[in-house]
């Protein structure tokens, strides 16, 4: 499978909500990392994490929840890490 890069918005009214992207890895996983008022984030500070292999069952992290919300940059450094070695 090749690695790609997805950019998301979310607008509604000409009004941003939220922003972010997803990162397709060769292993056939993926991640997603969403900014903004609809996502679990602050929209500046903290972003919103989920991943999932190529069946599109959930990659849980330390929590075990599917989507996980208020992460740092450097949470979402490491689960980019983990998720692109999987």
């Amino acid at each position: 499978m090749k690695s790609k890069f997805e950019v998301h918005k979310a607008e509604v009214n000409n009004k941003l909500y939220s922003n972010g992207f997803s990162m397709v890895f060769e292993n056939g996983y993926t991640i997603s990392v969403q900014i903004g008022e609809i996502a679990y984030s602050d929209g500046k500070k903290n972003a919103e994490v989920a991943a999932w292999d190529a069946e599109g069952n959930y990659v849980h992290f330390e929590g075990g929840t599917d989507v996980i919300g208020w992460q740092t940059t450097n949470d979402v450094a490491k689960m980019i890490d983990i998720v692109s070695k999987k």
